[in-house]
């Protein structure tokens, strides 16, 4: 998730709508959503190759894909993003639509790190959550906009897992969605449930959801 936000922003200073540029507009990248494919998990000091490239844009999301290679040059890991421009101001989402000319709407590449688009996280209906733990969010947490940053949630929520679980298995699919900005001094309370082989967690703060995610393990 680190590697992949640096990416995206150093991928979009390039391309002549980084987060500098955006920021002269009045608007910030707010990550929407997110889906990782682990082929395999990359072992500590290999030398991998990092890879992204802008998507182009739909009606609501700006897309960008994300490859990481392993030292053989196979792929490792696999994955796909969707972004929204926020007006700093009003905290508002943006549309596309408004910057025609300043964001391409077409791709960069017409290469897919995955088939589908990140997908919308539900609860399947009947599933109840528990309230496992929860996260008051701290001057660590936050980034540049003042908000809980993205790579934070996916660390709260395998901290929800048993540790076995995370120890024991590789994972294989992350998806995750961000509804909602996580404030700092805010407590984001997590909540968990298993579904079939997959493990959803939840972040809400006074019962809005932030986040939530869903993991699968090998």
């Amino acid at each position: 998730m680190e590697f992949a936000q640096q990416m995206a922003y150093d991928g979009a200073d390039e391309l002549g709508f980084g987060e500098k540029a955006m920021i002269s507009h009045g608007v910030g990248w707010i990550l929407a959503r997110m889906h990782f494919r682990f082929v395999r998990t990359p072992r500590r000091d290999e030398d991998v190759t990092m890879k992204t490239w802008h998507k182009g844009v739909g009606s609501l999301f700006f897309r960008r894909d994300f490859e990481i290679d392993g030292a053989d040059g196979q792929a490792a890991v696999l994955g796909t993003s969707e972004w929204i421009l926020m007006d700093l101001q009003q905290r508002r989402m943006v549309r596309p639509s408004n910057f025609d000319g300043i964001v391409p709407g077409e791709a960069q590449s017409e290469e897919l790190a995955l088939r589908d688009s990140a997908p919308k996280v539900v609860v399947p209906k009947g599933t109840e959550l528990v309230k496992v733990a929860e996260h008051k969010v701290l001057y660590s947490d936050i980034d540049l906009n003042q908000h809980a940053n993205n790579t934070r949630y996916i660390a709260w929520a395998m901290d929800c897992l048993d540790p076995e679980l995370v120890t024991e298995h590789e994972v294989s699919d992350v998806y995750i969605n961000f509804n909602r900005e996580a404030r700092p001094s805010e407590t984001v309370d997590l909540l968990r449930a298993q579904v079939d082989d997959a493990w959803i967690v939840e972040g809400k703060v006074d019962g809005t959801q932030v986040f939530i995610t869903k993991i699968t393990f090998k």
